[in-house]
């Protein structure tokens, strides 16, 4: 499943290509720009995002050394605090082996909770990396992936970033806390529920129909419980973030060995970010029946209300 970034990518093009200055990127925001401020301001820059809230401006950007294609090894990072009206810098190498580790490449998004900044970074079609920044620019965690939820409290869910040219790519749903520093996976986990068990199975017994010689022949692992998967909503969660509903889709388009028709499933899981996570999965299909008036979003809203 190669990551949703069409839409992104296509509003990023103009700030790839624009060759503006950061002076001139920054004019618009009326900051202030003297002592303390950014420097090189009349240098141009590229691949930029830039973030303006009433509380704190944010913008990461590359400085190119030529006209090569290739993004230089350096990500700038400037922070405007308007609570204390000053200004953070920091620079971060686009490749670091130290932890938190990390592999970045060009800025498709920033967010930010109270105490925490969150960069997301694109490095192939179905990678990236989110940078967690303190506000005054100290890197606290890279995240292997991109955001799907940012609560107020600053934990997040993301989607875990899949190698790009494989047979299959399974979806995986994790979440980092800020206070533990816990980063770990909520969806899929052991045990699996039935839903997902019958989906294996079913696959399972897709490949062995196509039998062993096809798989050598196109490189394909023939590992039925990873199959291609996607999830297809919003993260819907409790205030906490422990308890978590969304939509997953089972099947992937362009996967024909198997010949299993895709299935769409709401999953629940609960004790997120803990070892106690336990996930329960319902087809879409039996909640429609419930409900045959409801939109799928009014579905997932429901469920979410419902929480204990």
């Amino acid at each position: 499943m190669i990551r949703p970034w069409t839409a992104a990518l296509l509003l990023a093009l103009p700030r790839l290509a624009s060759g503006q200055t950061l002076r001139e990127v920054l004019h618009e925001f009326e900051l202030p720009l003297g002592p303390g401020g950014p420097s090189g301001l009349d240098r141009r820059i590229t691949s930029y995002s830039a973030e303006n809230w009433a509380d704190l401006f944010v913008i990461a950007f590359y400085a190119p050394v030529s006209d090569r294609s290739a993004l230089p090894d350096t990500l700038r990072v400037s922070a405007f605090d308007r609570r204390t009206m000053t200004w953070s810098h920091t620079l971060l190498e686009r490749r670091r082996t130290l932890a938190p580790e990390w592999d970045v490449g060009s800025v498709l998004d920033i967010q930010h909770s109270a105490d925490r900044i969150f960069l997301e970074t694109h490095t192939n079609p179905s990678a990236g990396t989110v940078i967690v920044l303190t506000r005054s620019l100290q890197p606290v965690a890279a995240l292997d992936g991109w955001l799907l939820k940012l609560l107020p409290t600053g934990r997040v869910f993301y989607h875990r970033s899949m190698p790009h040219f494989v047979a299959t790519h399974p979806a995986e749903l994790w979440t980092w806390d800020p206070r533990s520093g816990r980063d770990s996976r909520v969806y899929p986990g052991e045990p699996y529920d039935s839903i997902r068990l019958r989906y294996i199975a079913a696959t399972r017994a897709g490949y062995q129909r196509l039998g062993e010689p096809w798989f050598r022949e196109h490189n394909h692992p023939m590992d039925a419980e990873h199959f291609g998967s996607s999830i297809r909503s919003r993260i819907r969660s409790d205030d906490s973030g422990t308890t978590v509903v969304f939509l997953m889709q089972f099947g992937e388009e362009g996967d024909p060995p198997a010949r299993i028709p895709s299935l769409d499933v709401v999953v629940t899981c609960r004790g997120a970010g803990t070892d106690r996570v336990r996930c329960t999965e319902v087809e879409l299909k039996t909640l429609q029946s419930r409900h045959p008036a409801w939109s799928t979003t009014r579905i997932l809203d429901d469920l979410v209300a419902g929480l204990p």
